[in-house]
């Protein structure tokens, strides 16, 4: 049996899972042409202001620490606010989240 034939299952669930990775990978490199000034701290005041709640992967690590000195700074936790607010359209794309939401399977049942 070839590997594209119809009738081949995984063949069918890779091409599925293949097409929903390029179609993430095409939705990522459009969002990344549009990013907010704001989130790339280009100036100095931009950074003073919000370089302190715009964070990279090592929040992920360390989130509770990041969440304290937030929480105990009532300017941070100001800018963060008003940040959310103004933002949260580009924080929350429903488009790519729906991407993911479809894939046909999840990658450990591709391993198992």
């Amino acid at each position: 049996m070839q590997f594209l034939d119809p009738a081949n299952v995984a063949g069918q669930v890779l091409l599925r899972l293949t097409a929903r990775g390029s179609a993430i990978i095409a939705e990522l490199l459009r969002l990344s042409a549009h990013i907010p000034p704001v989130f790339k701290l280009e100036d100095k005041a931009t950074q003073q202001k919000y370089g302190q709640i715009l964070l990279d992967f090592s929040y992920v690590s360390k989130a509770e620490v990041y969440e304290a000195r937030i929480e105990k700074n009532p300017v941070r936790s100001d800018s963060l606010h008003r940040l959310l607010q103004n933002f949260t359209i580009y924080i929350h794309k429903p488009s790519l989240e729906h991407s993911f939401s479809e894939l046909p399977c999840t990658f450990g049942d591709l391993l198992f």
